[in-house]
């Protein structure tokens, strides 16, 4: 290793750096200094990542070392009576800066693979947390071969009744990792060891974000608000790299676009149809604790088939479209009753449906309509407080098949417009 000292802090380099590399590294150390964004752009093979790796780890490295003394003058001050409001044991650091930690993100676990074997070629050993969902690291036999919302029902039933093994091993695993050198592995190099281990890699994972140094993880896991939440990611306190940066523009607009069509609702009501059937014949049991009941289930086929209708009534302009300001999409939904206050009623009723006819016996029963209903209702109504700036398109297509589309409106105009396509 090569060390080196960029805007006087020490970093170590695999090998003596290029004039560019030394730049870049440069550029780096501004940026995390100042706490200020910054685009940096360097031509494909001159070791970008390399750089950005070893630049931002040895920054956080200086902040560890100055955080770590501040800490200590801290408490001395505290324990020689500096402060009368601090009991005795009382080792509180609230008051001193916390660490920021790293979250490198990439467009596809591919490319995160190739970030992790970089950060192999250093000398920093960072605890390292790899996120992906469970399509990429479930190893429970029968799970690991379901797709989408089935996978994830599936899995928490399985953990629920406590018939993973590879979950059940997850706690104590954790606790041994805490007492050695954590590997640093990539995706598959963590379902592979991991599954030799008889320890599940998506709940591993999760277990290891507090003590994360750095995370890995793809775009859509940051930008899309829902799937942040979903593993609880926070960006406060981060230091925030997106590799292949010209990406991101694309993977926003996907995570902030969201499709209804009336084939969309049809497939509804014929999932809620055939639940309503297992219902009739009893080959769907419900819980004792169950909000659901045929009647209930009924009234929800009512509201879809009024939705279902309502889509197909959009009255098109001889153009083929029209445009309304955005928030004609909450009085579209109004005109049904579903609200804010409603629609968590409504959502809730979609979920069960879907967890009870996940865990049927009948292979037949594979919902697939009803979570799309469930993620665009969720997605219009997610909290009053936090709406963000999107348009609303709703797209007349041949056939009389229309689809409602929210997608992100990058010119800070709510819109809903239709157009017919042909």
């Amino acid at each position: 290793m090569v060390m080196l000292e960029i805007c006087g802090i020490p970093v170590e380099f695999p090998f003596p750096p290029y004039d560019s590399q030394l730049i870049y590294m440069e550029k780096v150390m501004l940026s995390l200094t100042s706490k200020q964004n910054a685009i940096l752009e360097s031509p494909t093979g001159t070791g970008k990542t390399l750089c950005l790796l070893c630049a931002t780890l040895a920054w956080r490295r200086q902040q560890q070392a100055v955080l770590g003394a501040n800490k200590t003058t801290a408490l001395g001050a505290r324990r020689s009576g500096g402060s009368s409001l601090v009991y005795e044991g009382d080792d509180s650091d609230s008051d001193v800066p916390q660490l920021p930690r790293i979250i490198y993100s990439s467009r596809t676990h591919s490319q995160l693979k190739q970030v992790v074997q970089e950060l192999k070629n250093t000398s920093y050993r960072p605890n390292v947390a790899v996120l992906g969902s469970r399509e990429h690291l479930c190893v429970h036999e029968k799970v690991s071969k379901l797709q989408g919302t089935k996978q994830n029902l599936a899995c928490r039933s399985t953990c629920k009744d406590r018939r993973c093994m590879y979950k059940l091993g997850v706690d104590s695993y954790v606790k041994r990792l805490k007492k050695q050198a954590q590997p640093i592995m990539d995706i598959e190099e963590l379902v592979m060891t991991m599954k030799e281990k008889t320890i599940c890699p998506f709940f591993l994972t999760r277990s290891m974000l507090p003590e994360a140094e750095i995370i890995f993880v793809p775009y859509n896991y940051l930008i899309d608000p829902l799937a942040r939440r979903s593993i609880g990611i926070s960006l406060e306190n981060s230091i925030l790299i997106f590799d292949e940066a010209h990406n991101v523009e694309s993977i926003a607009s996907e995570a902030a676009s969201y499709t209804l069509s009336s084939n969309d609702i049809s497939g509804c009501i014929a999932e809620v149809d055939t639940f309503i059937r297992g219902l009739s014949n009893k080959s769907i049991q419900l819980d004792a604790g169950s909000n659901l009941t045929m009647e209930s289930t009924q009234t929800l086929r009512a509201l879809l088939m009024e939705i279902d209708k309502g889509l197909n009534n959009f009255p098109l302009s001889s153009s083929g479209g029209f445009t309304k300001p955005g928030e004609y999409i909450f009085e579209f939904f109004e005109q049904f009753n579903v609200n804010f206050e409603t629609c968590p009623l409504v959502l809730s009723m979609i979920e069960e449906i879907v967890e009870v006819a996940q865990g049927g016996n009948d292979s037949q029963r594979a919902v697939s309509k009803l979570d799309t209903m469930l993620s665009f209702l969720g997605t219009i109504f997610r909290s009053k407080e936090q709406h963000l700036t999107v348009t609303f398109s709703v797209f007349a297509r041949s056939l009389g098949m229309l689809s409602l589309i929210l997608a992100f409106d990058s010119s800070q105009r709510n819109t809903i417009e239709s157009t017919s396509k042909k």
